[in-house]
């Protein structure tokens, strides 16, 4: 049923968009996901390239909203251990390439002071050593 849906917006004339999801080493995220501001739910990029492609938006009513040349969309790009990033393209006729970089949190969990060697959660009991 899906690719009776994208097999009518791709012969509709609706713009094909990718947004590639890459750390600061140029590698791709795997675990990334990208959410269309007029989505409910994010999507996942592709595990291997890193790459999200799309050429509408799906809606809570259920309709489908094509992307088309002029119009501006907003997506926010998320992935764990990463700060997020929030990206605005507008559609071209061609070439809707967005590159994201994003950055590594600063996070070090072995600075605690209440557990050497982890993070404490509350509820947690400080152990004996």
């Amino acid at each position: 049923m899906l690719w009776l849906v994208v097999s009518a917006l791709a012969a509709s004339g609706a713009v094909d968009l990718e947004i590639v999801v890459r750390n600061a080493a140029g590698d791709p995220i795997p675990e990334a996901t990208v959410h269309n501001s007029l989505e409910a739910n994010p999507q996942r990029v592709n595990r291997e390239t890193g790459t999200w492609r799309g050429n509408a938006s799906f809606l809570d009513d259920g309709s489908v909203e094509e992307f088309r040349p002029g119009q501006t969309l907003g997506f926010t790009v998320k992935a764990a251990g990463y700060e997020p990033v929030s990206v605005v393209h507008e559609v071209k006729r061609k070439n809707n390439v967005v590159e994201v970089k994003l950055t590594e949190l600063d996070i070090d969990v072995t600075d605690d002071p209440g557990r050497p060697g982890g993070v404490m959660f509350r509820g947690d009991k400080p152990l004996d050593r």
